[in-house]
């Protein structure tokens, strides 16, 4: 649902920009292959978005906050298995302590 709240803000760009929303439309459907990533991404992210809902659902949001908070760590992780970036020994002691922070929530939790 949150990503159907771009679709007017993109709109909007287009008039500032003086496009024609149908030409653009055009454009953009004979080029999915090229917005494929972005489209992926988008659905991606309307899928964590309902995952954040259900949390909301299940647990209080003093813990589910932290938890879904964590996930700059993961990203930082899979950009460590996938990208094979480096990663510094400030950004190890952050994921260390979000993970830390997470299984404290879990464990002290009344």
């Amino acid at each position: 649902m949150l990503g159907f709240v771009q679709i007017p803000v993109a709109l909007a760009y287009l008039r500032i920009e003086r496009q024609k929303i149908r030409q653009s439309f055009k454009n953009a459907i004979a080029k999915i292959r090229d917005y494929r990533f972005a489209l992926l991404g988008g659905l991606f992210n309307i899928i964590g978005t309902g995952f954040l809902w259900l949390s909301f659902y299940f647990a209080p949001a003093s813990i589910a906050s932290p938890i879904t908070g964590a996930n700059g760590a993961i990203t930082v992780l899979l950009a460590r298995i996938f990208v094979k970036e480096k990663i510094s020994i400030i950004k190890w002691v952050g994921i260390v302590l979000a993970f830390v922070g997470v299984v404290g929530i879990a464990i002290l939790r009344p």
